[in-house]
Parts: C-alpha cells; sequence; structure tokens
C-alpha cells in the first residue's frame, strides 16, 4: 500500500471511478485522473483477475477425486462415505472461496445452513 499523501489523509484520491461513459466527471466536475488529484503520484496498475471456474465445475473435479460422480452427491441418501466426501467437497469448495449458499446449491442441499453444519463438524472430527 502506499503512503498517504497528505497528512490525515489515508490514501490517494485519483477522482471519480471510472464508468462506461466517456463523459462521466468526479464529484468536482472533473473526469477521472490517472495520477493522485492532490501529490501526483500515478495511479498503481491493477491485477488482472483470471476467470472463476463455476462451483458446480470444481465439485465434480473434487468428486472425482473420490471416484464418485456429481449426481451421486446430490442424493439425498445419508450413507456414511457419502457424506465423508460431500464433507471434503464441502471443505475444499470453501477453502476455494466460494459462498455457503453456492455450495449448498451444487450439492442440491435445500439450505446454506446445512453446508455451514458440514463445515463445522467437518472441524469437530
Amino acid at each position: 500500500m502506499t503512503k498517504p499523501c497528505l497528512p490525515g489523509r489515508r490514501k490517494h484520491y485519483y477522482g471519480q471511478k471510472e464508468s462506461r461513459s466517456k463523459y462521466s466527471q468526479d464529484s468536482m466536475g472533473q473526469p477521472p485522473t490517472q495520477e493522485c488529484v492532490w501529490c501526483g503520484e500515478p495511479r498503481p496498475k491493477t491485477a488482472v483477475k483470471r476467470p472463476r471456474l463455476s462451483c458446480e465445475y470444481m465439485a465434480s473435479h473434487f468428486a472425482k477425486r473420490f471416484d464418485m460422480e456429481l449426481a451421486d452427491l446430490r442424493r439425498p441418501d445419508r450413507l456414511r462415505d457419502t457424506i465423508r466426501v460431500k464433507r471434503e467437497i464441502i471443505r475444499l469448495l470453501r477453502g476455494e472461496g466460494y459462498t455457503l449458499v453456492a455450495i449448498g446449491c451444487c450439492l442440491g442441499y435445500a439450505d446454506h445452513t446445512t453446508v455451514l453444519h458440514h463445515l463445522r463438524r467437518g472441524n469437530n472430527r
């Protein structure tokens, strides 16, 4: 993180965030700049984000590690081996940064709290 340009300020001010309109202006009526308005320091380059894979693709990829199909995991049965695999896949997907709701929809759960329950139970065992 860069140093603040003025005492008492936490960060630099580059004007309004760029929008799709080429006529956008900041609150002072000026177009957005590539330098800080106060000190002139250039705007830092932002990292290019790679596209995120879908939760279903990742779940099917993880299921293949355990020699199972995603359709097997979506069934509502409560076999011990299936639940262990589901719990491990939930832990892996949560580690990848997917939300509880997305993981629940992917594995066929009706609610995100079931996923939360699996995460808590997995930590205790």
